[in-house]
């Protein structure tokens, strides 16, 4: 949960939600809590896909997405960058799939309760 007092900078804008999935999976791979504004909107009604940060893990986030930042992942491979976007694709998934495996384990729990 983020503090009041924490300032968050933007560490990247994405242009498109694959390049957001890559950049949040690269950040999560290396352990770097972030922010984001804009994960939930259309972009064709002029979103933006943003990552943040507290100021003291702005060097490190910096350091993960340079490459990527950059146009060039550490691997120039494309089959690399479908493998990055494909395991950004299956952890979006698996979060998914976690919350509504929540909420159906909740409703069951409360059935159960109830009878």
């Amino acid at each position: 949960m983020q503090n009041t007092n924490e300032i968050l900078v933007r560490v990247y804008t994405a242009p498109n939600k694959a390049l957001f999935l890559i950049a949040k999976s690269m950040l999560d791979n290396a352990g770097v809590e972030y922010y984001t504004k804009g994960e939930n909107l259309d972009l064709a009604y002029g979103g933006e896909l943003v990552i943040e940060v507290t100021q003291d893990k702005l060097n490190e986030a910096s350091e993960v997405l340079k490459d990527f930042i950059k146009g060039e992942m550490k691997s120039e491979n494309p089959e690399q960058k479908i493998i990055e976007l494909r395991k950004a694709e299956f952890n979006y998934a698996l979060v998914i799939g976690m919350i509504c495996l929540t909420i159906i384990l909740i409703f069951l729990a409360v059935l159960f309760v109830k009878c």
